[in-house]
């Protein structure tokens, strides 16, 4: 008897797993489109980056051909740093209040019109004015850096199953380190001197282009920031009022402790990142 009740037991369970897992199947879903917007959004990183370090590897050259001192051609990489800090709140919030598709058009957009203005200093006859306009393109691209460097975890939690997330927000992530390795090697084979720095500045159009084109054809064709069915259960919850997340943020010590540690260990590399170059000049000058 007590095996023919645990078997009346088992059987009547089984369905109701199977309609368990039929429910969840229906419920979330993954579309093959989301690796389209991965990509979009890998390009528009790794432009980015790029574009930011474009001028550290050759600030001498970049110097010459400004008719600046060297201190304000490494401001063309550290006004990245400086417009950083009051600009990543309002590119979390509208990242958080207004979806991915706002957001990614907006940082998209930004790098592309900085990396334009950056292209025409090149064909601006006055070096101090040819200065102006690169900074001017430079701080577009400053600005729209912290809506593009924290899309990533948005993206891969909005769009990807849970065991994509972390395969999603590295590939995404990874681009803009790697922009700043491609650049940082592109700019000293390219350019030997300033003649060559206008087509320098034209290479570095092409990826900004090539990102923007992207995610605006993937938000043209595609209209919504999230997929119509959730990938996950915890997608399709809504996230917590973005005030209150920050308050809740730095009221846990352990994160204000990451936040200040792994800030000024990427405060000392991007710093160190722009003034390599000098750095190297001057120890081989001094060993001469």
């Amino acid at each position: 008897m007590a095996n023919e009740n645990n078997r009346d037991v088992t059987s009547s369970s089984t369905p109701a797993l199977l309609d368990s897992k039929e429910t969840q199947q229906s419920t979330f879903r993954l579309y093959n489109r989301r690796w389209f917007l991965l990509a979009s959004l890998c390009v528009v990183n790794f432009s980015n980056a790029g574009l930011w370090i474009t001028f550290a590897p050759i600030a001498n050259v970049a110097a010459q051909f400004f008719n600046q001192d060297i201190f304000l051609i490494n401001l063309l990489s550290l006004v990245y740093l400086v417009a950083f800090v009051p600009f990543v709140f309002p590119a979390i919030w509208v990242i958080d209040t207004y979806g991915l598709r706002t957001s990614l058009i907006i940082g998209a957009l930004l790098n592309l019109t900085g990396a334009i203005i950056r292209m025409s200093s090149g064909l601006v006859a006055s070096p101090d004015a040819a200065f102006a306009v690169a900074m001017i393109g430079q701080t577009l691209c400053a600005i729209a850096q912290p809506i593009i460097v924290s899309s990533p975890t948005k993206l891969a939690g909005v769009w990807f199953g849970e065991h994509e997330r972390a395969t999603a927000n590295t590939l995404t992530s990874m681009c803009n380190p790697l922009g700043m390795l491609v650049a940082s090697l592109v700019s000293p084979f390219m350019v030997e001197s300033i003649t060559d720095m206008p087509l320098l500045l034209q290479v570095h159009l092409v990826p900004a282009s090539l990102g923007a084109l992207l995610t605006l054809a993937f938000f043209t064709i595609y209209r919504a920031s999230e997929p119509p069915t959730p990938p996950t259960k915890s997608a399709s919850e809504t996230s917590q009022p973005f005030r209150e997340g920050l308050k809740a943020l730095f009221h846990c010590k352990p994160y204000v402790l990451l936040l200040v540690t792994f800030g000024i260990g990427i405060g000392l590399v991007a710093a160190l990142q722009t003034l390599l170059e000098q750095i190297c000049a001057s120890v081989a000058t001094a060993t001469n």
